[in-house]
């Protein structure tokens, strides 16, 4: 509606939820809040501490992700094959192997 990304304070109320319900989906969309509110070194370390993350489509799309805002575009490469793989959706395996994980929203 705004237009406005509000990152910083997404990435604080995933902080809040974390401390009170830290499950494997708050933990890793928390990491993606960090990652784009400026903090992707800090969002890789959320990420690499996970250890029930082995098969979880979304923690490796999530990877892709972070490891691209963090510089480590390898990494998000290979990320990006493993999450496509665990994928049951045609779009979803198109979209990381195409780079989306690249995409910069705009700002308004």
């Amino acid at each position: 509606m705004t237009g406005q990304r509000f990152a910083s304070a997404l990435a604080q109320l995933y902080d809040v939820l974390a401390s009170q319900a830290p499950t494997l989906g708050v933990l890793v969309a928390r990491a993606v809040a960090h990652a784009e509110a400026g903090a992707p070194d800090a969002a890789l370390s959320q990420l690499e501490a996970l250890t029930d993350a082995g098969s979880c489509q979304p923690c490796w799309a999530a990877l892709a992700r972070v490891a691209w805002l963090a510089g480590l575009p390898g990494r998000a490469a290979q990320a990006a094959e493993t999450a496509a793989g665990l994928s049951v959706d045609p779009a979803m395996r198109s979209f990381l192997l195409c780079g989306g994980y690249k995409h910069r929203p705009t700002e308004s």
